[in-house]
C-alpha cells in the first residue's frame, strides 16, 4: 500500500506543477484542496479495489504529510516529525522506547514570476513555466538526496525534505522506511524515481525544457583609454533576453585594417596592420626584395627616350628618337617633333608665325611651337579643313584657333590643346567624327585633353531660357549662344578660362551674368547687343576685354572692371546709352572721360583736360568714351 501511496503522492506533486504550466499562474488554496480531494478519491478507489478499508480523509492526509510514523504491533512510540516522510515500521516488535521526534522537513517556496519563469525560494531561474507562442513551459527538476535535502535543478539546497528518523524501539524488529532514493532521467528524458526499497516507479514524462539559444550582438568595448585590445574588457548582449556576457580581451579581438606594401628593388614587402579599436600597429608577412619594376612606357625628352625603374633611379634602353613625318618617335611613340607638310606664314607685324594649311600625309599631327626661331601663335581660318587627320596636338604657344580651322575633318577623334589658347573661332570643329563630341543638357562639347566637356561649341536648342554648362568646361567657343533670345540668366562655371567672340551675342532677354574668377579673356562682341543686361562685374582674373565686348547693351548702367586688365578693345561700351558708372579696381591705371560738352573726369575725382585726347598715345576712342592707360 505504501508503494501506491507514494506513487499517488508523486503524481500529486507533478499534478501541481502541471497546473502551474496550464494556468500560467500560482494555484490558490481552493484549487489545491480540490486537487488533493481528487487524489484522495483515487486512493479510496484503489483500496476498495484491493478489498481493503481506506483511511479517513484526515488520517490519509496526515499519512502523506508525514505527521506520524506507523506503529509496530507491540511498540508504543516511534512518531515521526509533523511534516517529515513516513518513519520506520515496527513489525512484531516488543515494547520499544519512545523514538526521538524527527526534525521538520522544509518544502521550498515555488512561484511563477510576472514574465513566466520559475522562482525557487525567491530566486528567479532560467526555466520558463509558461510557454511562448503556444509551447510548453519547463518544470524545474526537484529531487531529494539520500541525506534528505531538496535538490533543485541539480543544486543541493539547505532545506531538509525528510524529518530525522525516531530512535528504534528496544527489542523490536525494525520496520523499513520507504523513501525516495534517487531521481534520474532515462535516455528518453523521462523522470525515473527509485525508492529506498529498490522499487523503480514507472517513468514520468515531463514537459520539454524551453531551450533558449542566445543571439548575441557584436562585442562592445567596456574599458576605454590607451590600452591594447588584450587588456580591455568586452561585453555583448543577447538580442532576445538581454542577458549580458562578459569577456576579457585577447589577440583575437583586434579589428585590423591591412595595407599590403609590395616589395621593391630596395626594400622588403610586408602587410601593415592597424587595429581600428586600439590603434595597435604591426607589420607581418614579409616578402623578399624584388628585382627592378620597369615602367611600361618610355620616359622622353626632346632628344632621347628610356625606361625607368618605378622604385629607384636606374634606367635602361636609353636611345635617341627616331622620328617619322608625323613628328612621333617610331620606337617610344613620343610626340617629340613636328609634322612634315604643315604650312606656316609670318604674321603681319613679323613677330610670330601662323599655321595656314596642311599638305602632308601623316594622320597624327603635331604643330610646332616654334618656326624659324619665332613662336607659332595662331591657327588660321580653315587651316586643316576637310583633311583626313585623326589627331592633333596644339602647343602652348598657340593663343587662337580660327574659324572652321578643323571643320569637316571626319576622321578627327583626338584633340590636345595647349595652355595658351584663349580664343576658339566659330565652327572651329564643325562636322568632325562623332567620337569627338559629347552632348549634354542641350549643349554640345568637343572632347580634348581627356576631358569630355573641354570646349563648349554649340547650343543645340536655341529656344531655352536657361542652360547648365558642365562644370569641367574650359573654353566657351565663338557664337555658342548667339541668337538665344529667350535666355534670361546664365552661370559660367569656375573651370572656364575664356569666353569666345560673340559667345552671347544678341541674347536680348539676358538680364544678368556671373563671370567667374577663372576667366582670363573675353572675346570681341562677347555680350554685344544684350539689350536687357543691366550690370556686369569683370573679375580680377581677366587680362583682356575684346573690342565691342558690351557694345549695344542699352540697359547697362554700371560696370566694375578688375585690376588685372591690361587690354581693352575699341568700342567696348559703344552705344551703352544708360551707362552711368564705370568702376576700376585699380584707379591709378585706367582713366575714362565722357565725350560730350563740358564733361571731363578722372576716376579718383581729379579733373584733367581732354580737349585733345589723341595726344595721349595710350588712348582708345570707342566713339562713346575715351580710355586712357597711364
Amino acid at each position: 500500500m505504501k508503494k501506491k501511496l507514494l506513487t499517488i503522492l508523486i503524481c500529486a506533486f507533478l499534478a501541481c506543477f502541471s497546473a502551474f504550466v496550464l494556468t500560467a499562474c500560482k494555484p490558490n488554496d481552493n484549487d489545491s484542496d480540490s486537487e488533493i480531494r481528487l487524489i484522495y478519491n483515487m486512493y479510496v478507489a484503489e483500496m476498495e479495489e484491493d478489498g481493503k478499508t481506506p483511511l479517513s480523509y484526515d488520517d490519509w492526509l496526515a499519512s502523506i504529510k508525514g505527521e506520524k510514523g506507523d506503529k509496530g504491533d507491540k511498540g508504543d512510540k516511534g512518531d515521526k516529525g509533523d511534516t517529515g516522510a513516513p518513519g520506520k515500521d515496527g513489525t512484531n516488535g516488543q515494547d520499544g522506547k519512545d523514538g526521538v521526534d524527527g526534525k521538520d522537513g522544509v518544502t521550498p517556496t515555488i512561484e511563477i514570476s510576472a514574465d513566466g519563469y520559475w522562482v525557487i525560494n525567491g530566486s528567479k531561474t532560467q526555466y520558463k513555466a509558461i510557454g511562448t507562442n503556444g509551447t510548453n513551459g519547463v518544470t524545474p527538476t526537484i529531487e531529494i538526496n539520500e541525506d534528505g535535502y531538496w535538490v533543485i535543478n541539480g543544486v543541493v539546497t539547505e532545506y531538509k525534505a525528510i524529518g530525522k528518523d525516531g530512535v528504534d524501539g528496544t527489542n523490536g524488529t525494525n520496520g523499513t522506511t520507504i523513501s525516495i532514493k534517487s531521481v534520474e532521467f532515462d535516455e528518453q528524458g523521462r523522470l525515473v524515481i527509485t525508492l529506498t526499497n529498490g522499487t523503480v516507479l514507472d517513468p514520468v514524462e515531463l514537459p520539454k525544457k524551453d531551450e533558449h539559444i542566445h543571439d548575441y550582438g557584436d562585442l562592445i568595448v567596456y574599458t576605454t583609454g590607451d590600452m591594447s585590445c588584450e587588456d580591455r574588457i568586452f561585453y555583448r548582449v543577447c538580442k532576445s533576453c538581454n542577458q549580458i556576457e562578459w569577456k576579457k580581451g585577447s589577440v583575437n579581438d583586434h579589428n585590423f585594417n591591412t595595407t599590403i606594401i609590395e616589395p621593391t628593388c630596395k626594400e622588403q614587402g610586408y602587410t601593415h596592420k592597424v587595429c581600428s579599436i586600439c590603434n595597435k600597429e604591426e607589420d607581418v608577412d614579409f616578402t623578399p626584395i624584388s628585382s627592378h619594376r620597369w615602367q611600361d612606357d618610355y620616359t622622353t625628352d626632346n632628344s632621347f627616350h628610356w625606361v625607368k625603374c618605378n622604385d629607384c633611379d636606374e634606367i635602361k634602353d636609353k636611345a635617341e628618337h627616331t622620328v617619322d613625318d608625323s613628328g612621333y618617335c617610331t620606337i617610344c611613340n613620343g610626340a617629340v617633333g613636328s609634322t612634315v607638310g604643315i604650312h606656316y606664314d609670318l604674321s603681319a607685324d613679323g613677330t610670330y608665325y601662323e599655321v595656314i594649311g596642311y599638305e602632308g600625309t601623316a594622320k597624327n599631327i603635331i604643330i610646332a611651337s616654334e618656326y624659324n626661331n619665332k613662336p607659332v601663335k595662331s591657327i588660321c581660318k580653315e587651316a586643316f579643313k576637310n583633311t583626313t587627320i585623326t589627331s592633333v596636338i596644339i602647343p602652348d604657344s598657340v593663343t587662337s584657333i580660327g574659324d572652321k580651322a578643323f571643320s569637316y575633318c571626319s576622321s578627327l577623334t583626338s584633340v590636345t590643346i595647349g595652355n595658351g589658347v584663349t580664343s576658339i573661332g566659330d565652327d572651329a570643329f564643325y562636322v568632325c567624327n562623332s567620337a569627338l563630341y559629347t552632348t549634354e543638357n542641350n549643349l554640345k562639347y568637343v572632347k580634348a585633353n581627356g576631358n569630355n566637356y573641354c570646349i563648349l561649341i554649340d547650343a543645340t536648342n536655341k529656344n531655352l531660357s536657361t542652360y547648365q554648362i558642365n562644370e569641367n568646361t574650359k573654353y566657351i567657343a565663338s557664337s555658342v549662344f548667339w541668337g538665344c533670345e529667350r535666355l534670361t540668366t546664365i552661370t559660367i562655371p569656375n573651370s572656364v578660362t575664356s569666353i569666345g567672340d560673340k559667345a552671347f551675342y544678341n541674347c536680348d532677354s539676358l538680364t544678368s551674368v556671373t563671370i567667374p574668377n577663372s576667366v582670363t579673356s573675353i572675346g570681341d562682341d562677347a555680350f554685344a547687343q544684350c539689350d536687357n543686361l543691366t550690370n556686369i562685374t569683370i573679375p580680377n582674373s581677366v587680362l583682356s576685354i575684346g573690342s565691342s565686348a558690351f557694345s549695344g547693351c542699352t540697359s547697362l548702367t554700371s560696370v566694375t572692371i578688375g585690376d588685372s586688365v591690361t587690354s581693352i578693345g575699341t568700342g567696348v561700351f559703344y552705344a551703352c546709352n544708360s551707362l552711368t558708372s564705370v568702376t576700376f579696381e585699380d584707379t591709378s591705371t585706367w582713366y575714362i572721360t565722357k565725350n560730350y560738352e563740358n564733361w571731363k573726369s578722372k576716376i579718383d575725382g581729379t579733373e584733367f583736360d581732354v580737349t585733345n585726347p589723341s595726344t595721349n598715345a595710350n588712348h582708345i576712342d570707342d566713339g562713346n568714351y575715351y580710355w586712357y592707360k597711364i
